[in-house]
């Protein structure tokens, strides 16, 4: 089923893109498409690339989707780095900041995942039940 569903997205782009101009909406969503197959830089394509070439205005459901994208396939590094430029751009959620804590705890950085998580407590944004579990998990995993 995630197979076909980023066929299709794909599919939908190129009739899109004859007809009309895509919006952000729609490239979340093929970004989605790809990132739940494990296609994380076609999904960063989509969110991130594209939209800018289009000269789009960026979300923090963009970076935040970006960053799930990562995650999903261990990419630790690369969402501390996405997460960066997100905050440069103040446009960072609570979900961005869940995604790296669950990246950091996945590859055993729970120092990491434990200073995202100061970060969202004394900086904003206000942390969520996802990041505070996520917190929890990467403790109990790394020590």
């Amino acid at each position: 089923a995630k197979a076909s569903t980023w066929r299709t997205a794909v599919a939908l782009l190129e009739k899109l893109q004859i007809t009309s101009q895509p919006d952000v909406i729609f490239w979340s969503s093929l970004g989605d498409a790809y990132s739940s197959v494990g296609k994380w830089q076609h999904a960063l394509w989509a969110l991130l690339q594209e939209p800018q070439a289009a000269r789009l205005d960026l979300t923090a459901v963009s970076y935040a989707s970006a960053l799930t994208a990562c995650e999903r396939v261990s990419l630790w590094e690369k969402v501390l780095h996405l997460l960066e430029t997100a905050e440069a751009r103040n446009l960072v959620n609570a979900f961005s900041y869940s995604s790296a804590i669950v990246a950091c705890g996945s590859a055993k950085r729970w120092q990491c995942a434990l200073e995202l998580w100061e970060a969202m407590t004394n900086r904003g944004p206000a942390p969520n039940v996802v990041a505070m579990n996520a917190t929890l998990t990467a403790l109990q995993r790394g020590r």
